[in-house]
């Protein structure tokens, strides 16, 4: 569940777009790149980042940002969360959209993320705001060191 709170036109054919999220425990988006900072703003629940090689634990109240060109995902932690996720996109509904298509988990199946055509789907999605998607949910880009 998400829901666009805010885009912000800005200079150079640019918003900033602001979106509430919420998520089960275990779901995980895949992992992805952009080349704008993400700020990340947990309202309720616990999740973790996985930046680079980090984990970033973060509970109600916390705020992170995912550094800008960084391989980067996460993982709902506690039963429910519901956090903000801001960032500058080029189109702010298609951030949406892009959003929208991460939120829904895959269904299970023998599938790999890739057979079952979601890899190829998500990154078309993302591909107007430079998001490229590095791996299925799931992924991260090494053994992670949590972070205090």
């Amino acid at each position: 569940m998400f829901a666009l709170v805010k885009s912000i036109s800005a200079d150079r054919g640019k918003s900033l777009a602001v979106v509430e999220r919420t998520g089960r425990q275990g779901e995980m988006t895949p992992l992805h790149v952009h080349p704008e900072d993400e700020l990340v703003h947990v309202a309720e629940g616990a999740l973790t980042l996985f930046v680079n090689d980090e984990a970033v634990s973060l509970e109600a109240g916390d705020v992170f940002v995912a550094p800008r060109a960084l391989p980067h995902t996460l993982v709902v932690e506690s039963p429910e969360v519901r956090y903000l996720s801001a960032t500058v996109a080029r189109s702010a509904a298609r951030y949406e959209d892009f959003l929208r298509a991460v939120a829904v988990p895959a269904e299970a199946s023998s599938m790999s993320w890739e057979e079952s055509g979601d890899a190829s789907r998500v990154a078309a999605i993302g591909a107007p705001n430079r998001i490229d998607v590095l791996g299925a949910p799931g992924a991260v880009t090494a053994a992670p060191q949590t972070v205090a």
